[in-house]
């Protein structure tokens, strides 16, 4: 595989580059990404990364993206055949010995497509742009999407035009307007590159990643639920608790639930009480809440108990 970034970068500042990162006591790493026939990314990244991470914990790409890694040395190119090995050891073994950086050669197979490339031609998608440049200036046309692995099932609108002065936290504030709780979102451009830089200005994501051909710029959104809305449905003849709007870690189970819903609302330990969900009686204490969210949410996304006292 041709290396481009050696052709970019003279090996007087490739080899700055390598100095300062090893300085930092880090690996410094180029990886420079092959579109597959199902994708047309291509591009390069510098890194820098810890010497006890591995390719998976570094390199964080959505479950539907699947990367082949191939390094190479004097000996010929490998497939990166076990993931799980730190990046101290590849970078031992692999390190160009001119410039001392990794080069770490990917390619990418992403079935993903985008519906909105789907569904219009590259011509109306051309038009869709043009239209949005004649009348908003200084402004991004982002279409985003649901990301294949998301298990949030509401949709949220797919098309936004954004001052390019705003940075990427700002757009992910408008996406949670939306959504009407406070998930954590996960952002990746075209489906594939995961942005953890919420301080990066859109007009730079743009500049970099927007579509060639159309002209504009494909971002998917993961919802992650690391914790469950849940609504305490009160009855007008209980009135029992008056905080009824929880957020709860996804993995404890009901039993835990039900003790930090009494103690939040300052009620007796002993006080009993029965749960149910559209009238099924929830009897398995030790049943995990994200199981009980899974089978019970509505389409607003909440989990919506109902509770009455045992006397």
């Amino acid at each position: 595989m041709k290396l481009n970034y050696k052709e970019l970068v003279s090996e007087e500042e490739r080899k700055k580059e390598s100095k300062s990162i090893k300085e930092m006591d880090k690996i410094p790493i180029v990886v420079e990404y092959f579109p597959n026939y199902n994708c047309e990314m291509g591009t390069i990244e510098k890194t820098a990364c810890n010497k006890d991470e591995n390719i998976l914990s570094f390199f964080k790409f959505p479950k539907h993206i699947n990367i082949q890694y191939f390094l190479q040395n004097k000996e010929g190119i490998f497939l990166l055949q076990k993931t799980n090995v730190k990046l101290i050891e590849i970078y031992e073994k692999f390190k160009d010995p001119e410039d001392e950086l990794l080069y770490i050669e990917a390619i990418v197979e992403n079935n993903f497509e985008f519906n909105f490339k789907k569904t219009t031609s590259e011509l109306e998608r051309k038009e869709t742009y043009e239209k949005i440049m004649a009348t908003y200036q200084n402004h991004i046309p982002i279409i985003l999407e649901k990301n294949p692995d998301c298990i949030f099932s509401k949709e949220i609108q797919n098309k936004y035009i954004i001052n390019n002065t705003l940075t990427l936290e700002n757009f992910v504030k408008i996406i949670k307007k939306k959504i009407n709780f406070f998930y954590d979102i996960k952002i990746y451009i075209q489906g594939i590159i995961l942005i953890e830089d919420y301080n990066v200005l859109l007009s730079d994501i743009y500049e970099e990643f927007k579509d060639e051909r159309d002209g504009l710029l494909y971002i998917t959104y993961e919802i992650e639920l690391n914790k469950i809305p849940i609504i305490i449905q009160n009855k007008p003849e209980y009135e029992l608790f008056k905080i009824n709007k929880i957020l709860l870690n996804k993995n404890i189970t009901f039993s835990d639930f039900k003790s930090v819903l009494k103690k939040r609302n300052n009620l007796n330990e002993d006080i009993k009480l029965e749960f149910s969900i559209n009238s099924n009686q929830i009897k398995n204490d030790d049943i995990i809440l994200f199981d009980l969210y899974e089978q019970y949410k509505d389409p607003d996304e909440m989990l919506k108990i109902d509770y009455s006292i045992i006397n």
